[in-house]
């Protein structure tokens, strides 16, 4: 699941600041 983020992240909307947002929110809690 992580992998398919980063995945999307480097590959799709990576500039979109609601799609980090919304990454960082997913991401945050694995940290």
């Amino acid at each position: 699941m992580i992998k398919n983020g980063a995945n999307i992240i480097g590959g799709c909307c990576g500039t979109d600041p609601g799609y980090i947002k919304r990454m960082a929110e997913i991401i945050k809690p694995t940290l």
